[in-house]
């Protein structure tokens, strides 16, 4: 019963201070002013996108054409942003659009911060020769400019969103990698790592239970800033048709179709810019907040 209520007190003591901690960085996350706006802006952003079929229909607003509406200019005839040049609402386009340009971006962030946490760890933990086969692969990638190696992924692989994923993913990986390498060096030599393995843990448990969770906070702050960069990367690859194909509305096809008419018409990638632009500048304030809210010198 004792080694019972004591086991009790050491997991009750445990999740205190990891609440403690939360705390810590929660405060510290809320006196810098430019994130917590950031924060703002990109959860409206979401809402906005996730919700946009409560405001506008996919198939009647952005998808049916109707050339007798083609071209209108915003806050006129019911028309909140205007119209494009086959007559379809740019706002319901634009909300629609920026849910596909978001869960592009955002999976395969998710795909590479997996793939590239685990071939860093993997890498930092056991060094020698798995180190060295894994970062010169690492340093191959990282040779081929990230959207040079997006754009020839997506050429070789067929335009559709599928393979977007795929190349925006493997374009990542690397830099994930090397922040997770660069962090496991720093702790593998550590006193509670060599007690684990004294104990008899095996190596799988010591990297999943021991070190990635001791290491989560620069792979955080690289999410958010990797994010900014998928969501420019997408918009890229469908600029120049390698990307989603029309008549399905994106953030970068808008911006492609609405070149022909920027002297006129400048409304059709202004819009679609700005909302870009917006994006990108709250991720890239959120992650700033994280890095300073997660260093651990400034506590």
């Amino acid at each position: 019963m004792a080694g019972t209520a004591t086991k009790v007190d050491q997991e009750a003591r445990g999740h205190a201070k990891k609440d403690s901690q939360m705390a810590d960085v929660w405060r510290r996350f809320k006196r810098n002013k430019s994130a917590v706006a950031g924060m703002i802006v990109l959860t409206i952003i979401l809402l906005l996108v996730i919700f946009a079929s409560a405001f506008y229909d996919y198939e009647a607003d952005a998808i049916q054409q109707n050339v007798y509406e083609r071209l209108k200019h915003p806050f006129t005839e019911g028309h909140l942003l205007g119209t494009d040049d086959l007559g379809r609402d740019l706002a319901a386009r634009l909300l629609h659009g920026g849910r596909r340009s978001l869960i592009i971006s955002f999976v395969s962030v998710g795909i590479s911060v997996i793939a590239g946490s685990i071939l860093g760890a993997v890498a930092g933990y056991y060094g020698g020769l798995i180190d060295n086969v894994i970062m010169r692969c690492i340093d191959v990638l990282m040779a081929i400019p990230m959207t040079m190696l997006a754009i020839v992924i997506v050429a070789a692989l067929g335009a559709n969103i599928p393979n977007m994923i795929i190349a925006l993913s493997i374009s990542q990986i690397p830099s994930f990698a090397r922040v997770m390498r660069g962090q496991v060096l720093t702790v593998r030599g550590t006193e509670y790592i060599e007690a684990a393995r004294a104990i008899g843990t095996n190596d799988a448990s010591i990297i999943a239970e021991h070190i990635v969770p001791n290491v989560l906070s620069p792979i955080i702050v690289q999410v958010a800033i990797r994010a900014a960069t998928a969501i420019t990367n997408t918009a890229t690859l469908s600029f120049l048709g390698l990307g989603v194909s029309a008549p399905t509305p994106e953030w970068g096809a808008m911006l492609s179709s609405g070149r022909n008419y920027i002297r006129d018409h400048s409304y059709l990638t202004f819009i679609p810019g700005l909302a870009m632009m917006f994006t990108i500048l709250s991720l890239n304030l959120l992650g700033d907040g994280l890095r300073d809210a997660l260093d651990p010198r400034l506590r």
